[in-house]
């Protein structure tokens, strides 16, 4: 080897401790996209040291999510990591799945709700749709287990809307 590949192979190493404790940030950057996020995360698994591996992928994923949803870096961890283990490890990344499952719960209560009431009330007025849209997870939960049993006024009540509408009677 000559002198010529040596002093490459150091500007090498050396780039790879200047670059690589960066690549995170990536996800901050102005014009970064999906495929440079993931050619970044190859780059840490292939590059960077052990030691360093799951810090700065999992970093660099917290970051990818945030700016291009769970979905992606998800998708990512699983492809080249075979795993979603290393973000596990980030309580920010733990509590944004927790929140999303809560709002996937809450979207499947609103549907449920929604569907209940115009099966047994007929086509829901805009302003009992609004209401279904903003209800919480508890309020959503007091329709259904109503639902097949309460008046129309009570359902109504329950949403927090007022029954004094001269068009009460529908929905």
């Amino acid at each position: 080897m000559g002198a010529m590949d040596l002093g490459f192979k150091a500007w090498l190493d050396l780039c790879k401790e200047v670059i690589l404790p960066w690549l995170p940030l990536l996800a901050f950057t102005k014009g970064a996209t999906p495929d440079m996020i993931e050619t970044a995360m190859r780059r840490v698994k292939e590059e960077a040291p052990a030691e360093q591996v799951k810090p700065l992928a999992g970093l660099l994923g917290l970051f990818a999510s945030r700016f291009y949803g769970e979905d992606l870096a998800l998708d990512m961890f699983e492809r080249l990591f075979m795993s979603t283990e290393i973000l596990q490890e980030f309580p920010l990344f733990r509590h944004m799945m927790a929140e999303a499952e809560a709002k996937g719960k809450a979207e499947g209560l609103r549907e449920a709700a929604r569907l209940g009431l115009e099966n047994r009330f007929g086509p829901l007025s805009t302003e009992v749709q609004t209401a279904l849209g903003q209800a919480d997870e508890a309020t959503l939960k007091d329709i259904l287990a109503h639902i097949a049993t309460e008046s129309l006024e009570q359902l109504r009540t329950r949403l927090g809307l007022s029954n004094t509408r001269a068009d009460s009677a529908s929905w």
